[in-house]
């Protein structure tokens, strides 16, 4: 039994909601709170793209057990999770990347497609927050004079 469910049953509760795949923390908090709300939009899209680039290289390795590169695609994206606060992901990441670079024997594919259905869940809250985010528009120049 994991530890989320081992609290729930010791504390009597069985309908507790599962956990927030992602939530705006840490230095992007900050800057979003200072006003960049705009750049935090950019540094999202920005991430979203690089992370499906990246996934798509290390369930290429996952498939042809080429732990070289899976170790050092999981330890690339594991570094970026951190950053955008995508904890669960890093973790999923370091996983791959220790059995990877222990050359141990593990379905790869299956790592793979769990940290892949964490992303999407990841990517849904990312894209939901910068839904809801401000957009800055550049003034129009005022022609009238």
């Amino acid at each position: 039994m994991d530890e989320i469910d081992g609290d729930a049953t010791e504390n009597g509760d069985t309908c507790r909601k599962p956990p927030v795949p992602w939530r705006l923390s840490g230095a992007l908090a900050d800057l979003e709170r200072a006003g960049e709300s705009e750049f935090v939009r950019n540094l999202i899209d920005a991430f979203l793209r690089d992370t499906a680039t990246r996934m798509e290289t290390m369930r290429k390795a996952a498939a042809s057990m080429d732990l070289d590169a899976l170790a050092a695609c999981s330890h690339a994206l594991k570094g970026s999770m951190l950053l955008m606060s995508a904890h669960r992901l890093a973790e999923l990441c370091g996983d791959i990347q220790q059995h990877a670079a222990n050359r141990e024997h593990r379905d790869y594919l299956a790592m793979v497609d769990q940290f892949d259905v964490v992303l999407r869940e990841t990517r849904e809250a990312m894209i939901s927050h910068v839904d809801g985010l401000p957009r800055h528009h550049p003034p129009t120049p005022d022609h009238s004079r």
